[in-house]
């Protein structure tokens, strides 16, 4: 007869924490952004930085831009650490992603007319007008065939709106 056998040891705790391979993940990302920044020559001696477009307008706003974007990813960057996403209601989703976009929006309605001209010649308020447009296709139209075609369900918390689905025509509706 054999001895029972020894039982099994005791779970792990589960850790809050990432898995320690993202630690390599980030260490590559990191050390790849370093060397792309390496790579880059400075630009002539009185000249400005390729990457920006010459003094102006565009240049006044993609700087601003820029500046904004540590924000907003600052702030993505606290939610997903600190697990607040874990809480977040429709309506908290719904603040925190439109309070995030809303100075990119807003810049340019606040500044009015002061430069003399209207909004639609606006470098800013152009760019965001493609961003909108891009952002729908996105997240409205992909997002829908991507749900679509997995069967996948969504279940973050978000507000329903009404709205007629863009990729099939809606039956007409019976007489009144």
């Amino acid at each position: 007869r054999r001895p029972p056998a020894p039982p099994p040891p005791p779970p792990q705790p589960v850790s809050k924490l990432p898995p320690f391979e993202q630690l390599y993940i980030f260490a590559a990302l990191i050390a790849g952004l370093l060397l792309l920044l390496a790579a880059q020559r400075p630009p002539p001696k009185g000249t400005v930085a390729r990457w920006l477009p010459a003094p102006g307008e565009k240049r006044v706003y993609e700087t601003w831009v820029l500046w904004y974007s540590i924000v907003w990813m600052g702030a993505f960057g606290v939610i997903i650490a600190l697990e607040l996403y874990e809480e977040f209601t429709a309506a908290t989703y719904f603040l925190v992603c439109g309070g995030l976009a809303a100075p990119l929006v807003l810049r340019e309605l606040a500044r009015g007319g002061a430069d003399g001209r209207p909004l639609g010649e606006r470098h800013g308020a152009r760019a965001q007008l493609w961003i909108a447009i891009f952002g729908f296709i996105g997240n409205y139209w992909y997002t829908h065939y991507f749900y679509c075609v997995l069967r996948a369900r969504y279940t973050a918390p978000a507000l329903k709106r009404r709205a007629p689905t863009l990729s099939r025509p809606r039956a007409p509706s019976r007489g009144a």
